[in-house]
Parts: structure tokens; sequence; C-alpha cells
């Protein structure tokens, strides 16, 4: 399982190091590809080739309505290099609106386990989405939002 989050930048050929934590979690099989896929709020999937072969497809097959075909579209199967080196190319890029490294300014990401796959988000979008640890732990406590009564 994939937990925490980790500061990154984009090597100068569009690459984002997966941290050492994570390549060590990956099976003997997964070191070699991961699928990159559209996320949520407009952030990157690395998902593991054998979860996206044993759970990632059925999942998806079980909510077809919820995951169009499009979404198949914007998938890619990527090698990953003996240093754990993904290369985020401009469609990847794309999702989740990354700028392409270049001319000395650096590309900030945030690579985070989700439970059995990787997000990879833009480090200041991610930061300004992202909850502060004592409020996300204070919201956790409160327990589920409680019906105000109102209706949409």
């Amino acid at each position: 399982m994939f937990v925490g989050r980790h500061a990154r930048n984009l090597d100068g050929k569009s690459r984002v190091a997966i941290p050492a934590e994570y390549v060590n979690r990956l099976q003997p099989d997964d070191r070699a590809e991961m699928y990159v896929a559209p996320g949520p709020k407009g952030c990157i999937r690395l998902v593991p080739k054998s979860y996206w072969d044993q759970e990632f497809e059925r999942l998806a097959r079980e909510s077809a309505s919820v995951v169009p075909d499009e979404f198949y579209h914007h998938c890619q199967l990527r090698p990953v290099d003996k240093a754990g080196r993904l290369l985020l190319d401009d469609r990847a890029r794309d999702l989740a609106g990354l700028s392409e490294p270049g001319s000395g300014e650096q590309v900030g990401v945030m690579v985070c386990g989700s439970g059995r796959y990787l997000q990879v988000w833009d480090r200041t979008r991610y930061e300004s989405l992202a909850r502060r640890p004592r409020d996300f732990a204070t919201d956790l406590q409160a327990g589920p939002p409680r019906d105000s009564g109102r209706t949409e």
C-alpha cells in the first residue's frame, strides 16, 4: 500500500522520480512499467500494471456509466527506468496542467500514495487543495458531515 507524499521536480527530460519508498513496495514485475491515467481533480494516476490488470480494469467495467471509454484514450503504459523514473510526456503533463521543464525553471510536483496507486500533482495545485494536517485530523474526529436539513 502506498501512503504519504513526497515533493519532487521533473527533470530536464520530463521524468518524475518515483520515491524509493514506493519503488520498494512495487512487485518486481511492476518495477518495469506503470500505467499513466487521468486522476481526480486534475492529477495523474500512476497505476502498477498488476493492479491495473487485476482490479482497475474490473472496477472501470463495473462503473462504465461513471468511467467513459474516453478515459482509456488518455491512458499510457510507460516504462520505469532502473533509477525509478517515469517519463511524463506532453499528453501526460497536460492531464495535470504541468509545464514542460526547461530554461532553468523547475516543475514542482507532489507524488502521493493513494492506496494501490500513486497520484502526481502540480505542487502548487496540490498545496492549494490539501488541508493542513491539523485541520484534516480535526475533520476526521468530527465524523461525517451532518444533514443541515437543506434540499438542493
